[in-house]
């Protein structure tokens, strides 16, 4: 066909709200306007989330007879999964551990914490692990009750009426009501008591058992209400909501220095460490912490500029309280899940994936939803990186598995931005779109066109719809067996080009690639549009 151009897009860059439809056609083609429930891809381009599903599909719901409301925690310590959940017939919670094929059993620690006093009321549970001699630990808070020890075989409370030690644990130290909990030289920090706000405790060195003053236990005033306590290299960052100071060792002696005013944590569980920096949420969006070349200086920076408009109004919408977040290191990936804290919450959030750039690394956002969370947790069950969260009606659930939502289809769109095919008043007749992809087996996609930023009195087509079947297993890849059956040499492989005859004349044009299926997921790799230029007009 005469005249006929092409222009080639490979999709990188993530998420960008700010709606400079310009700008990012001429700089970053390849990022999206709208980007749900996609990841950064380990083949390139974005990648549909995989799903999640019961942990058991007979035991999803940990305690039916005995239990109610959603999970309050879960773990997972020593290889065994932990959950915690309040108790119907009084105002306290339990423990309860995993085993495959019997399903939730009770501990039985030799007391009951509450779920709701004087302190408040239990919405979530948090712990840290913690590894003395030849002995774990796990340590559990909730802001209502004194911080509770399992050791594997015993639970202990750890109580300020207490002399120290495992015979009467806990110490003149310590506070009675902490929500957090951290490691950090050898040492357990406490924080968060709504008696003590802006108290940090930590026990005596190595000792778990012990917060007296007499054996090195101690008290630091933060000057502050605390959001949230996080080790980083050498420094105990201490978050406010409008602060963040630093706990460092100087000497045999804890001090407390200043790092950053009316900047702080909205969300204490937006604390997180990915790719060597601390990353949490402020009241401009996310920021991170990074070590500078100056020894004992930090770097505060804002990475979320180009989904400030999602970041705000999550803000505006939800009950930051609820905010759950987990790190998937096999990914290089956090996800921000959101919520109210009610039953009939949608489930919403947001990706951050690290993707490489030459010798450099970015991050790129995303929308998620439909992964509704209580809590969450990440470890590592038989050596395998597992992603567990637990819902408000009771029920646990594995991520990273499955292709659907628990049995619910996975809604995904991808929006490109206006695409001017380097003239935004030249018009074009659209001929052909060839979506690049990666899949494991079959899936279909509608892909719709929008022209002209959106001019009501341009008409778009209907949406075109394209599909294609299973890959099959390639000789090089590390989990094909030269005997097994469904190996193909690549020849066999069904053709991973989506071809689209689309018509349409225009300046501009916006693709949405869209699908709502328990389908396998698939990759948007890059696409190629042929167009014909038509003329100024």
């Amino acid at each position: 066909m005469d005249n006929l151009e092409y222009l080639t897009v490979v999709c990188q860059g993530g998420l960008d709200t700010s709606e400079n439809h310009l700008t990012l056609d001429v700089n970053s083609p390849g990022a999206a306007s709208e980007l749900v429930n996609y990841e950064v891809g380990l083949y390139g381009g974005y990648k549909r989330l995989d799903g999640f599903e019961p942990l058991d599909d007979t035991y999803d719901i940990v305690d039916t007879v005995n239990g109610e409301g959603g999970i309050l925690g879960i773990f997972i310590f020593n290889n065994t999964v932990i959950a915690a959940r309040k108790q119907s017939a009084s105002s306290t919670y339990k423990f309860y551990y995993y085993t495959d094929g019997v399903g939730w059993t009770a501990y039985a620690p030799g007391f009951s914490p509450v779920t709701t006093n004087a302190n408040g009321d239990v919405y979530k549970i948090r712990a840290q692990k913690v590894v003395f001699g030849a002995t774990s630990y796990m340590v559990f808070v909730d802001g209502v009750n004194p911080a509770t020890v399992y050791d594997g075989t015993t639970w202990y409370q750890l109580l300020s009426t207490n002399a120290g030690g495992s015979g009467s644990p806990g110490g003149n130290q310590i506070i009675d009501a902490p929500s957090y909990v951290t490691l950090f030289k050898n040492t357990v920090f406490l924080s968060g008591d709504v008696n003590y706000p802006g108290l940090v405790v930590n026990s005596a060195p190595e000792d778990i058992f012990t917060w007296t003053a007499a054996a090195g236990g101690g008290q630091i005033v933060s000057g502050f209400t605390v959001s949230q306590i996080k080790p980083f290299r050498d420094t105990l960052y201490v978050f406010g909501q409008e602060n963040v100071r630093k706990i460092v060792l100087d000497g045999t002696d804890f001090v407390i220095q200043d790092v950053a005013q009316n900047i702080g944590c909205i969300a204490s569980d937006s604390v997180i460490e990915i790719n060597g920096d601390i990353l949490f949420l402020a009241q401009d969006g996310i920021r991170t912490i990074s070590g500078t070349d100056k020894i004992g200086d930090v770097n505060i920076a804002s990475i979320s500029k180009q989904v400030q408009r999602l970041v705000n109004e999550l803000q505006e919408s939800y009950d930051l309280r609820y905010l759950n977040s987990v790190v998937i290191k096999k990914k290089s990936q956090f996800r921000y899940f959101v919520s109210n804290g009610l039953i009939a919450d949608e489930g919403v959030g947001i990706i951050g994936g690290l993707r490489l750039n030459g010798d450099s690394t970015s991050m790129e956002y995303s929308e998620l939803r439909g992964i509704r969370t209580a809590v969450t947790w990440v470890g590592y069950l038989n050596n395998d990186e597992t992603v567990l969260h637990g819902d408000y009606d009771g029920s646990v659930y594995k991520q990273e598995s499955g292709n659907s939502f628990n049995g619910s289809s996975v809604v995904s769109i991808f929006s490109t931005p206006f695409l001017t095919f380097g003239s935004p008043i030249l018009r074009k007749q659209l001929r052909k779109l060839q979506i690049f992809t990666k899949y494991a087996g079959f899936f279909e996609i509608s892909t719709s066109l929008s022209f002209d930023w959106l001019d009501s009195r341009q008409l778009a087509p209907n949406p075109f719809s394209g599909s294609v079947t299973t890959e099959g297993v390639l000789y090089d890849s590390t989990s094909a067996l030269y005997d097994d059956p469904t190996s193909v040499y690549p020849p066999d492989v069904e053709y991973p080009v989506i071809d689209l005859n689309i018509e349409g004349s225009c300046k501009s044009v916006r693709y949405t690639f869209n699908t709502s299926s328990t389908s396998y997921p698939h990759t948007i790799q890059g696409y190629i549009t042929s167009f014909t230029p038509q003329g100024k007009r």
